[in-house]
């Protein structure tokens, strides 16, 4: 068997000259990210040739990345309490209101969207139903109407009228139908 140096090794585990050549071509391009262990500065004497330049730290600063939405959803802070959220999530809200967009084309399907939002909003409604339907079958993509509901209420005239969208239940739809949540009507009074 061979020794602790291995094959042509010294005794007592020192490096061969084909050992040492190994380790140089391994270590030539490695710079250490810090000349410190454990706090305590290392002595250049122990560093590797390449590695005895100065090191320079530079602090690059990011912005945080912003959570990614889903596509063309844009992101709502959170509006509601818990329990109305809830219960918007689950059905468990009185609709109030439907609009059907079955038919129509993007054009008219956003105008009577921004038409039946600012009607409802003046009525006090606060829980409406929009059916946008899911789109053609076997198409590979979803309804184009669909797609578009959550940007278009996102925009004006209604952006400010919309406390939260989401997509309705099985029973009121699925994802061919959305929840619309309505800001409250405020009056004034004198």
């Amino acid at each position: 068997m061979y020794g602790r140096g291995g094959k042509g090794g010294k005794k007592g585990g020192g490096l061969t000259q084909d050992d040492a050549r190994l380790w140089k071509v391994v270590v030539k391009d490695v710079v250490p990210l810090d000349a410190t262990r454990n706090g305590e500065a290392i002595e250049e004497n122990f560093l590797p040739e390449t590695s005895r330049r100065p090191v320079e730290k530079t602090i690059q600063r990011t912005k945080p990345s912003a959570p990614t939405a889903q596509k063309n959803v844009p992101a709502q802070p959170p509006q509601l309490d818990l329990r109305t959220d809830l219960r918007l999530r689950r059905g468990q809200m009185e609709i109030e209101d439907r609009l059907d967009l079955h038919g129509l084309n993007q054009e008219q399907a956003h105008n009577r969207l921004n038409a039946f939002i600012l009607s409802a909003h003046r009525r006090g409604l606060r829980c409406v139903l929009v059916i946008t339907g899911k789109g053609k079958s076997g198409s590979g993509g979803q309804g184009i109407l669909r797609e578009k509901l959550p940007l278009w209420v996102s925009m004006h005239p209604i952006s400010g009228l919309v406390l939260k969208t989401q997509m309705a239940t099985v029973r009121d739809g699925g994802s061919g139908a959305y929840y619309l949540y309505l800001k409250r009507t405020r009056t004034v009074t004198d």
